[in-house]
This record gives structure tokens, sequence and C-alpha cells, in this order.
């Protein structure tokens, strides 16, 4: 009886900390424009990559609208989500790359 355990933990698992939740989590946090919020998905060397000049209420403030999390593929510790939305009214579609670290959490 052990599998049906271990599949509702997953099920738990990637309906709670999934990479497509992370996703939708991250863009929730910008169109919030809440920088600190953003920052918590992403991993050290994007942050510590990142321009910082994204990080403005200006820039922020042109960010995506009408976000949908399209499909998501796993292999592995490394995840693609790829995300529908409009930028500056234009029909966009971007894929974001995510890495497990640990057991559960995936960052950008």
């Amino acid at each position: 009886m052990l599998l049906p355990a271990t599949v509702g933990y997953q099920v738990v698992q990637d309906n709670v900390y999934g990479p497509n939740v992370v996703v939708g989590q991250y863009f929730t946090a910008v169109a919030s424009r809440d920088v600190p919020a953003a920052l918590q998905f992403l991993d050290a060397s994007t942050s510590k990559n990142l321009d910082k000049s994204l990080l403005t209420s200006a820039a922020m403030s042109k960010g995506p609208s009408n976000v949908s999390i399209g499909s998501t593929t796993v292999t592995g510790d490394q995840a693609t989500v790829i995300v529908n939305e409009t930028l500056d009214g234009t029909p966009t579609q971007a894929t974001f790359t995510l890495n497990r670290e640990g057991s559960a959490w995936w960052h950008l």
C-alpha cells in the first residue's frame, strides 16, 4: 500500500510546489509590484546576474498582462514552463527554465 501514498504525495508536491505553480506565483508578485516576493523565486545565480533596473516601479508597471501558464515539462531536476502573455499589447510566449533545489523547491 505504499504506492498510493507515494502517488498522493507527488500530486500534492506538483500542485503546491510544482514549477508551474512557482512561475504563476512569480507573475503574481510582478503584477503586484512586489519586488521582494518576486526575488524569492529566483535562484542565487539568476538573482546575482539580474539587471537591477528591472526592479523599479516604472519597469514593473510595464509588466505582462493576460498571463496564462501553458505546458510544463519536467526532466530530472530541470523543468520548462511555457507562459502565454501580452506585452505592450502584443501576445507573446515565453519559456522559463527552472531548477529543483532539494526535493520540492523550484527556482527560476
